[in-house]
């Protein structure tokens, strides 16, 4: 038996038994554990692969809880197979985690953000709209679902005040074979209106003229595009322009995260614009003042004690 094979088998075996949203992301985890060990046999997977895949999400920049997820799902798949193969074994492994190393972001330096900015603006002034996606997302922090679910009537360009609206997501979901799906932003924070640049704007108004027919915005057809073309076309991009520091798409959400705050923009503001479920996570994720940072914030906090001088017992 096969890692696909038995990642099937095994979603098969348990739909019945979760909840559709959790037997979903349990479909997610099983396809991306298809991609790395595919036609490999299950007995033939040892505890050394499982370790090398932990590694290598952890230096791919996903957080703990993904990592612990996805090697858990193996763990549960190898299980699985082993009641129907007799030649495969459960592995029991002890794993150790470091929080720090997990919770490392891909973020552009401001000068790479502002050069891809401009690329992308210059492209699109050519005729070329394929990094629009990107352009969206790094200008407003939206996820890579988010984008590809957008409608045009979110989009409000004109006025003084435009502004991007999210209402829904696009998301893969596989019964029998591949299909989209129009889903319910990820969770009720995730409902919300974020300001658009002025160049945004007007790149979307320009966009808007040569697809006066389009129900979404990015394809310019009346079915959302897939995250995973999305996904490809700027990693082609990025790979061809010259940033030092090469991202992922969702690297732009935490680059435009990352500016906000550093940028001295309130919390909990950040935090509704990125629809956290929490102004928790955001502090968790971005929040990290320096020594400098921290001792300005303390003279700054205290400034009508400095008056206030220490004098020791016996002192004139």
């Amino acid at each position: 038996m096969t890692v696909r094979e038995a990642c099937r088998e095994w979603l098969d075996d348990i739909h019945l038994t979760c909840s559709l949203s959790t037997w979903r992301m349990y479909g997610s985890h099983a396809r991306q554990l298809e991609k790395r060990f595919g036609d490999t046999p299950v007995e033939a997977i040892s505890a050394r692969d499982v370790y090398a895949m932990k590694e290598d999400l952890i230096e791919a920049g996903h957080k703990v809880s993904t990592v612990k997820q996805r090697v858990q799902r193996m763990l549960d798949i190898i299980k699985f197979a082993s009641t129907i193969q007799d030649t495969v074994r459960p592995l029991n492994l002890r794993l150790r985690w470091s929080e720090a190393r997990c919770r490392e972001k891909e973020v552009l330096s401001l000068e790479d953000h502002r050069l891809l900015f401009a690329s992308i603006l210059a492209d699109m002034g050519g005729g070329h709209w394929e990094m629009l996606p990107a352009l969206i997302s790094m200008t407003t922090g939206l996820r890579i679902s988010e984008v590809c679910g957008l409608h045009w009537e979110d989009l409000k360009l004109r006025g003084s005040s435009p502004s991007i609206t999210v209402r829904r997501q696009a998301r893969y979901h596989y019964i029998g074979g591949k299909r989209i799906l129009t889903t319910e932003p990820k969770t009720n924070n995730a409902y919300r209106t974020v300001p658009l640049l002025p160049q945004v704007r007007d790149a979307l108004r320009a966009y808007r003229l040569k697809h006066p027919e389009a129900v979404y915005v990015i394809g310019g057809g009346s079915m959302p595009v897939t995250a995973e073309g999305v996904r490809k076309a700027f990693n082609r991009y990025i790979s061809a322009i010259k940033v030092k520091d090469k991202v992922s798409f969702h690297g732009l959400r935490h680059t435009f995260a990352t500016i906000l705050v550093g940028s001295g923009c309130e919390i909990t503001a950040a935090s509704r614009m990125l629809g956290h479920s929490s102004v928790t996570i955001t502090m968790d994720m971005y929040v990290h003042p320096s020594e400098d940072q921290k001792r300005k914030s303390m003279k700054k906090a205290f400034e009508t004690l400095s008056k206030i001088k220490f004098q020791s017992y016996g002192e004139k």
